[in-house]
């Protein structure tokens, strides 16, 4: 978390002032660079930036006992700690400890090359290019102020002229990188701070940084330190640090003209240790034309304000809502204007939460508790501050400042800063839906007894929108009847910033079975696609054989090969087969078997139907009348006889051998049968019906030469 900086600044200043001369370590005027440490100094920067820490220890707990108790003997104590803090700080640039959690001596690996950059997502349908453009300088960065600046450029042209996003990456070496500050200057004249006195004595942690508004969306207060944000990392020595929101937001470009030339300047504001800038690159993310911006202002209307915002031991966290709705899809600009009183504003952490959960860091501890109404009227704002230049001017005696930054601010006793950037970039609300509840958070960190009011805030929210036309969600229907394929209609819907809209195929045309792609285009540009998929869901239709008589080669015979003609098949789509279990021309054993046939299209969709083989293994076909037959099954008795009529029954079975005879006598016939399959192959048989008239008498003198099947 970044520390209370500017802490009882003025009261500091104004009681070295009174002391005198002797009292003061040597300062730096407006313009000139600080004193040249001694090599003593060089060696104790490590036990400087200790006893900033220790005295921010005490601050805190001084802080809580003043709140509790108003003694003037612990305010006395109070100033003096915060000025030896502030004297600590002043020999070191403007240095401030690192976050608690964060060792910052002890070494480690160095960490992969920098993650792929964030890009915030377009609006709809606006035509998004992104460029890198890079230098190699591979200059030293000298110690001490102005002489120790540094300049490199780089030049873009060729790409969009309306900047969406932009991130910045350095391959920057140095042995204490809170000594450095660190500027991006567009050719617009626009400048960002990446860093001002961030790092603590961590060596190398920027070498490779990647700079990205969007590289830390969900740090939510309270919170110890935010991994992520600049101002607030737990730096590790030779441990990158990357991605990182720069301590001013990049968002401060956004639609300006990229072309031209890009200046990164460097300042170490501190003596005894030196860097080496190998090389620096930007990415730059245009829009093409055709934009065009919505902006509204949503006042908060919550029926709890104003709320009393007390220490985080006595309760918890204040929170408030604004319902944002009726905006265009993708954000351009966020700015929030708030009305808070504390009497010690350095105790607030504040975020902003939007719709889509991107968590945006406006204050952490940053004010004094000479400024109650620091943040009664300020307007966070990316581009609050486009012309803070590095090594920046002095605004009190020693205290090299940059006004428009909530971090790097000197909080001036009583006053509202009307305009800050925040300590984490609105821009990583960039290309959000702002329509929904965005939720501001006010914590105080502290355990003392001095309390605040949010009295109300307000959202100003511009918003870029292109062309957009959205098709239909893919569709899935079923054939028409009969037909392989179906007419389809559907409809694309567009913001009416589209022109003219065609879709191919057309809505309303013939689909074929299968999955078509449909595309559809805008005289605007942007275009959209889905599919349409048509399904065959009607099942094929199959027609069977016949019931199908068969006989054995020879009478005592078990099984027989049997052939059938194939079932009739037609589907509205072509493909469909068919099968038949058992198979025609394999084997069947004598009896009745049942044939079940399945038709199956290309799509998997079935129909079956079913015919019965029988197959007996005796048959007598009379010499002088062929139409006279009869068959029967010598394992059963179940017989078949066709003589002017047929008739179906089932006897009796007597065998010799395969020298069989087959006998049923019943109320309405009589029939007999005998055949000699062994050595005569020869029977005969009769029918009496009823009985005593005879009804039929077949003659069989060769059994293997029989052909006609009684069905």
């Amino acid at each position: 978390m970044r520390t209370q900086s500017n802490q009882l600044r003025i009261l500091t200043l104004a009681a070295l002032l009174i002391v005198g001369a002797a009292l003061l370590i040597p300062v730096q005027s407006t313009g000139s660079a600080p004193r040249a440490m001694a090599p003593q100094d060089e060696l104790d920067k490590e036990a400087m930036h200790a006893r900033m820490k220790e005295l921010q220890s005490r601050i805190d707990d001084l802080l809580k006992q003043y709140g509790q108790s108003q003694s003037p003997d612990v305010r006395a104590e109070l100033d003096a700690a915060q000025q030896e803090f502030d004297s600590i700080s002043a020999q070191l640039g403007g240095d401030r400890p690192v976050p608690e959690g964060a060792d910052d001596r002890e070494a480690q690996p160095l960490e992969a090359p920098a993650e792929p950059q964030v890009v915030a997502t377009a609006p709809v349908g606006c035509p998004m290019t992104t460029s890198n453009f890079s230098a190699a300088p591979n200059i030293r960065i000298p110690t001490s102020g102005t002489s120790g600046t540094r300049t490199t450029t780089i030049s873009v042209s060729g790409i969009g002229t309306s900047i969406w996003d932009v991130d910045a990456i350095t391959t920057l070496t140095h042995t204490a990188c809170a000594d450095l500050d660190i500027t991006l200057k567009s050719p617009a004249g626009t400048i960002v701070t990446l860093t001002t006195d961030n790092g603590g004595t961590n060596d190398n942690v920027f070498n490779g940084t990647l700079w990205d508004d969007q590289a830390n969306p969900g740090g939510q207060v309270p919170y110890s330190s935010n991994n992520g944000v600049a101002s607030d990392h737990a730096y590790t020595n030779n441990t990158l640090a990357s991605p990182i929101v720069p301590e001013e937001s990049l968002g401060a470009f956004i639609g300006e003209d990229p072309n031209g030339t890009w200046t990164l300047t460097i300042t170490d504001d501190s003596s005894g240790d030196i860097g080496n800038l190998a090389s620096w690159s930007i990415n730059i993310t245009t829009l093409g034309a055709g934009t065009f911006t919505t902006q509204a202002v949503f006042p908060s209307s919550d029926p709890n304000l104003p709320s009393l915002v007390s220490n985080s031991c006595l309760s918890g966290p204040v929170t408030s809502a604004v319902m944002v709705s009726g905006l265009g899809l993708h954000v351009g600009r966020i700015r929030l204007t708030t009305q808070i009183t504390h009497f010690n504003p350095g105790d607030l952490d504040i975020t902003l939460t939007s719709p889509q959960g991107t968590v945006t860091t406006l204050t952490t501890d940053n004010g004094t508790i000479l400024a109650p109404t620091a943040f009664d009227g300020t307007t966070f704002d990316s581009r609050a501050n486009l012309g803070g230049q590095v090594p920046y001017g002095n605004c009190l005696i020693f205290f090299p400042c940059n006004q428009g930054l909530a971090t790097d601010r000197i909080y001036s006793f009583a006053g509202t800063a009307s305009a800050l950037v925040p300590e984490e970039s609105m821009g990583s609300f960039l290309g959000e839906n702002p329509n929904g509840v965005w939720t501001l958070k006010v914590v105080d960190d502290s355990c003392n007894l001095l309390v605040g009011s949010l009295k109300a805030w307000s959202l100003d929210i511009t918003t870029t929108t292109c062309c957009a036309i959205t098709c239909p969600a893919n569709i899935t229907q079923g054939n028409d009847p009969g037909m392989c394929g179906a007419n389809v209609s559907f409809s694309p819907m567009d913001n009416g910033y589209c022109g003219m809209v065609a879709c191919s195929p057309a809505s309303g045309t013939f689909f074929p079975k299968g999955t078509t792609t449909v595309n559809c285009t805008t005289s605007a540009g942007p275009g959209c696609s889905f599919t349409v998929t048509v399904n065959d869901t009607e099942p094929p239709m199959i027609t069977c054989p016949a019931n199908v008589t068969a006989v054995t080669p020879r009478p005592c015979n078990t099984t027989g090969v049997v052939t059938y003609a194939a079932p009739m098949v037609t589907d509205n789509c072509p493909g469909a087969t068919v099968m038949c279990v058992p198979p025609s021309g394999s084997s069947f054993a004598v009896g009745v078997t049942t044939v079940t046939c399945t038709a199956t299209d290309t799509s998997g969709n079935t129909a079956n139907c079913s015919f019965t083989v029988t197959l007996f293994d005796v048959r007598l076909q009379d010499d002088s009348s062929p139409s006279k037959v009869i068959l029967f099954n010598s394992f059963t008795g179940d017989y078949r006889i066709c003589c002017g009529t047929m008739l179906a029954g089932k006897g009796t079975i007597e065998k010799k051998g395969c020298l069989t005879t087959l006998t049923h006598n019943a109320v309405d016939r009589r029939v007999k049968a005998i055949v000699d399959p062994s050595s005569q192959n020869k029977g005969n048989a009769s029918w009496q019906s009823p009985p005593g008239t005879m009804k039929c008498t077949i003659y069989d003198r060769d059994i293997r030469n029989d052909t006609m099947l009684c069905q």
